[in-house]
């Protein structure tokens, strides 16, 4: 539209020409002045109309930047409703950790066919070391069947285990190690009492024994033995 006012300028521009050449011809003086009349009828409806666009631009403009400008409010809200969102998961996560309730450990050997514990602190004698412990009430955490692992570190710094394989493996607070017994408890959000028994293929040696605790690949409780 712009260009074309300006080609409209141009041909005014050209029949003032024109009639300065024909100054003294009143015929075509006459029909130059229809068209420059002709011409400056459009020239200012042209100018309306760019008054107008330029009106409703300026009414575009402002939309746009209230629409950016709630468009960046809404961006924020969600931002925060998400971080609020990962925080209370998280609150839920660490609150649904089961917690391993007074561990208490001893080394034990079997009489009477195996029916009768003696308990013992001596490593020659002992046959199991045996940890105890209560899964506490959580009840947030998941209920079913849940593993329990027990992972015991002997006094020279060696995971004792069945075998050092794969299968014989367990994730504990982002690592992986081997357990030396594990227990399978059926989990109904209330209080469980576990004992496990841990052997050691090669015996046990004098010194302090390291017991950690693992359910749902986290340590969930700790706590140690010494033999002598």
């Amino acid at each position: 539209m712009q260009a074309d006012l300006e080609a409209k300028k141009a041909e005014i521009a050209e029949l003032i020409i024109q009639a300065d050449k024909h100054k003294d011809d009143a015929y075509i003086i006459s029909k130059l002045r229809k068209e420059t009349d002709t011409l400056r009828k459009i020239m200012k409806h042209f100018v309306v109309e760019i008054d107008s666009l330029n009106t409703l631009n300026k009414v575009i403009v402002a939309e746009k930047d209230k629409v950016s400008a709630d468009l960046t409010a809404e961006k924020t809200v969600t931002s925060q409703l998400t971080k609020d969102k990962d925080a209370l998961q998280s609150t839920v996560n660490i609150g649904s950790i089961l917690k391993a309730e007074n561990p208490t450990v001893k080394g034990v050997k079997f009489k009477s066919g195996g029916k009768k514990e003696v308990e013992t602190t001596k490593a020659s004698r002992v046959e199991r070391i045996k940890v105890s412990f209560v899964i506490g009430e959580n009840k947030i955490a998941k209920k079913g069947v849940k593993p329990v692992y027990v992972r015991l570190t002997s006094p020279d710094g060696k995971e004792i285990c069945k075998s050092a394989d794969e299968g014989n493996m367990v994730k504990f607070n982002g690592s992986k190690g081997y357990y030396a017994a594990k227990q399978d408890i059926n989990y109904k959000n209330e209080e469980v009492a576990v004992d496990v028994l841990c052997p050691s293929p090669n015996g046990f040696i004098p010194g302090k024994y390291l017991v950690d605790i693992i359910c749902d690949d986290v340590i969930v409780g700790q706590t140690s033995i010494m033999l002598k």
